[in-house]
């Protein structure tokens, strides 16, 4: 479980959603060639990557691990540190807009079967990105350019 807000943005306003990140003390997290790339600069959001990580080192140690084949991924307490996040992908030939999210775990559990929640403050930061959001859709969390796009013919998913 964790707390979510599915949501059809453009790239143009993943970017003032990855500013507040910023603003909010996160480093942007990008996976590329199987390794995660990280960086405290607006300029690691490119329009060939749909999908982002929020990293708050507030609250506590990001744990990237590798597996066999060389790809990253983050462990347990790892996830307890991110936001996820991204903007919608637009497929033109079949007409679709895929949605995104913005994505918070609400803990797990350790070696020892304790329950570790996330902190506070990453919920803190989750709530005004999510906030962000709210503001710049209108209806079925949608901007109003997708919203046009949807007149023109093209499908929600």
């Amino acid at each position: 479980m964790g707390k979510q807000i599915n949501y059809y943005i453009e790239y143009e306003d993943f970017l003032s959603i990855a500013e507040k990140a910023l603003k909010n003390g996160c480093e942007i997290i990008k996976k590329a060639d199987k390794k995660f790339i990280r960086s405290r600069d607006i300029s690691i959001v490119t329009r060939d990557c749909y999908d982002y990580y929020f990293y708050l080192p507030e609250a506590g140690e990001l744990i990237i691990e590798s597996n066999e084949v060389g790809g990253d991924y983050f462990s347990f307490e790892g996830l307890n540190v991110l936001i996820e996040a991204g903007y919608s992908r637009i497929n033109e030939d079949e007409k679709v807009i895929l949605r995104n999210r913005l994505y918070t775990i609400t803990g797990y559990y350790n070696d020892k079967d304790e329950w570790i929640s996330r902190q506070e403050c990453i919920e803190k930061v989750y709530n005004r990105l999510a906030y962000s959001v709210r503001k710049m859709t209108v209806r079925y969390y949608a901007t109003e350019r997708m919203l046009e796009l949807v007149r023109e013919g093209y499908s929600l998913r």
